[in-house]
């Protein structure tokens, strides 16, 4: 549904109004990984998103808005014209940091009409996917040298990673590496009319150093693991997004992040990263991002139920302090193809017989081909033609 003369009764179009849908905010295609989570046990899904093939199997129940910055305004709209068909609460997913910055700063005007992870513990969310705060008060966990504001000028251990702290204000990469002096200062100037920055220390090593592990915690202590994954390539090839990561069992990662969501009292969906260093010979906490991640459909291969789960507990949470991890000894192979083909390019690998090889083991899944959603496939590959075509014209004719 485009995002003019807005028809909320047809948004509303076949939802079930006796039971809690779930709004999901699509930024990537990790968002598919949830929508599918919930679609195979029946819940009805409302979403806004900006790229037309992640709610091209959504019809009239998504909107399409181009600008993520006037998300916010839809998603309060949306509840509120709910409330007007049905006493039930929405609940709220999303893949996005952009959007959870906004939730946050919207935070007393829509928790009455939604059902949110994070609950009332703003402070608590904030101390952990914050990351000038992240460094502050951790027990037992080695994060990176972390410099904020002004500090940032005085840094003399180099190379450092510089990243923007506004989720909006992104300069097309997700971090800076300045080598010197020079190119710190250079840097750090540029960002601070863009919402700041915040400055920390490069951990060597290489891409298959990265871990992610997605957990949920909820007020009472519960927590369900989803998955802990070991990044294999990313796009770039450094500092890029991940474009192939596959799962992996590792009870010390486990234990080290419930222990951290429960030293902060964290309740919501974590999506933790660490990187293993030669040098500390230890894992390095290096952030908490309080969404799913973009390997969310990864829980469909092993079969954990990862997302219906979350659910399930936001409207009836366990009051149990206990840990829930299903470990499946079935291994999950996770590719972004269109960024992880150029990965392999890049660094000479033979991506066909890779991906034949794990596809003979069963391990392989993309991220967002699947047998039961054909039309969001279809949608994606016209996505992908259309823009190589613009990159082409572009690069023909310079506009």
């Amino acid at each position: 549904m485009q995002n003019k003369n807005i028809d909320y009764g047809l948004l509303f179009e076949n939802i079930n109004l006796e039971k809690n849908p779930v709004l999901i905010a699509m930024h990537n295609v990790g968002s598919l990984g949830i929508k599918r989570g919930l679609q195979k046990y029946g819940v009805d899904i409302i979403a806004i998103s900006h790229e037309r093939y992640l709610i091209e199997a959504l019809g009239k129940n998504a909107l399409c808005i181009e600008d993520k910055n006037d998300w916010i305004k839809y998603i309060i709209k949306i509840a509120k014209e709910f409330r007007k068909v049905s006493d039930k609460k929405i609940v709220f997913f999303t893949d996005g940091d952009q959007t959870m910055d906004q939730m946050l700063e919207h935070f007393d005007e829509i928790k009455d009409y939604y059902i949110l992870p994070i609950k009332e513990k703003i402070e608590e969310y904030k101390n952990i996917t914050d990351k000038k705060l992240l460094k502050n008060n951790l027990k037992n966990i080695r994060v990176p040298k972390t410099y904020t504001g002004d500090s940032q000028y005085k840094i003399e251990e180099f190379p450092v990673m510089i990243k923007p702290l506004s989720h909006t204000l992104r300069m097309g990469k997700k971090v800076l590496i300045a080598n010197d002096k020079t190119q710190l200062k250079e840097y750090l100037d540029e960002l601070s009319s863009k919402g700041g920055s915040i400055s920390q220390e490069v951990i060597a090593g290489e891409t298959e150093n990265l871990y992610c592990i997605t957990m949920y915690r909820n007020e009472f202590g519960y927590c369900i693991i989803g998955n802990i994954v070991k990044k294999l390539r990313e796009y770039p090839i450094e500092n890029g997004t991940g474009s192939c990561h596959i799962t992996v069992d590792n009870k010390k990662l486990a234990d080290l992040s419930v222990k951290l969501l429960e030293e902060k009292d964290y309740t919501g969906i974590a999506m933790i990263e660490f990187k293993y260093s030669e040098k500390y010979k230890e894992f390095v906490l290096i952030e908490v991002n309080g969404r799913f991640p973009i390997e969310a459909n990864i829980n469909d291969k092993i079969g954990n139920d990862f997302v219906y789960r979350i659910y399930k507990d936001m409207l009836n949470p366990n009051k149990e302090k206990e840990v829930l991890f299903d470990w499946s000894k079935v291994s999950a192979y996770w590719v972004l193809q269109s960024y992880d083909i150029r990965a392999c390019m890049a660094k000479k690998i033979d991506w066909k017989s890779e991906y034949k090889f794990y596809k003979e083991k069963g391990y392989f899944i993309d991220s967002v081909k699947d047998k039961d959603d054909i039309l969001t496939y279809k949608a994606y590959k016209k996505e992908l033609i259309l823009k190589a075509f613009k990159k082409i014209k572009k690069k023909i004719f310079g506009r």
